[in-house]
């Protein structure tokens, strides 16, 4: 009824549909795009997965279910390198390579305190960008938390670098996907074999890595299913069958067995998808370049810093398109994305 109101509401308002609310989005692009990864990633995804099912969960893809997906994302197996002990001091040692102090950046605040009720996860909140961000964590064992905290301390800076002089619809109110761009630029560190040896003696990471690209992989088919989903499912598509469809797509695109039951808590009143996936075509252009520009260990270069922090300081006031324009990076290419995620399989 709630989405029922909402496809009216954008009628009423002299839209088309609710799709064409979000006019700066090319749906047929996004939707080709998407199932083009389905399609190219298919084959090394599935066997891959097969792999890690067996390995970290002890069960078989044929039986495994949507409920076995937070254990096997947790990937706890390597957990000795990431300690708590040295969470904060890597947050902070990696942007003093980027050649800025997080110690004389007042307008983030760090909270790692331990608390009952605090969320597990790590995030940003940006409460007056860019003067007042919060920067909440918890100082706890694993991969998994420092791909959280890498994430938000993406955001973070982002944030916090953003330009005062910016009309407040571009400091926090633009594209969602610039914002998210910024978060996978850090979380993919993970999947560098130099970073992760540089930064926790990890050397010999082949097996960690190729287990993350799984991961990797599945959240990008994930996303790009419920991109096709969320399109045909607001584009009015869906008049019946919407559960059965939804489980169709999301169970052919991350091959564990999913539910129809969930189709409508997980539609998106914006399009989040769509924000991830063209997020996650820009970053994997926007990180070939920082390594062709500043060499394959960017995130050591102060230089490559000084670039993102001119970037970070548009805010939102451009899109991920227009950024890639203004780089020079071209147009968003997703055969880029899909031909990288190959390539970690096998690396």
């Amino acid at each position: 009824e709630r989405f029922n109101k909402m496809h009216a509401g954008a009628r009423e308002l002299g839209f088309e549909n609710f799709p064409a609310m979000r006019g700066q989005l090319n749906f047929d692009k996004l939707t080709n795009s998407a199932a083009k990864i389905l399609e190219k990633t298919e084959s090394r995804y599935v066997s891959a997965l097969a792999a890690v099912l067996l390995r970290e969960a002890d069960v078989s893809i044929d039986e495994a279910a949507a409920a076995d997906l937070p254990y096997l994302q947790r990937y706890a197996r390597f957990d000795a390198f990431f300690t708590r002990e040295q969470m904060l001091w890597i947050y902070r040692e990696l942007f003093s390579n980027l050649g800025f102090s997080t110690y004389e950046q007042s307008n983030i605040e760090l909270d790692s305190a331990v608390r009952p009720g605090k969320q597990p996860q790590a995030f940003c909140s940006p409460i007056r960008v860019p003067d007042e961000i919060k920067l909440s964590f918890n100082l706890t064992v694993g991969q998994r938390s420092y791909s959280e905290l890498l994430r938000a301390a993406g955001h973070a800076q982002a944030s916090a670098w953003t330009s005062r002089n910016l009309p407040p619809e571009f400091q926090i109110g633009g594209d969602a996907g610039v914002v998210e761009a910024w978060a996978m630029l850090f979380e993919n560190l993970l999947l560098d074999e130099s970073w992760l040896m540089s930064t926790f003696g990890f050397v010999e990471s082949a097996e960690f890595r190729r287990s993350l690209a799984v991961l990797r992989t599945m959240k990008l088919r994930r996303q790009s299913a419920k991109l096709i989903y969320e399109t045909e499912f607001h584009f009015e598509k869906l008049s019946s069958g919407a559960g059965q469809r939804y489980a169709e797509l999301m169970t052919d695109a991350v091959r564990v067995q999913f539910d129809g039951a969930e189709c409508l808590r997980e539609v998106s009143d914006d399009f989040r998808p769509a924000d991830f996936m063209r997020a996650a075509a820009f970053e994997a252009q926007m990180r070939d370049y920082l390594k062709t520009k500043f060499g394959s260990r960017w995130w050591a270069s102060a230089k490559a810093g000084e670039m993102l922090i001119d970037l970070w300081n548009t805010g939102q006031q451009y899109s991920v398109e227009e950024l890639a324009a203004m780089i020079g990076l071209g147009e968003l290419d997703f055969d880029c994305l899909y031909e990288e995620l190959s390539d970690q399989h096998s690396a």
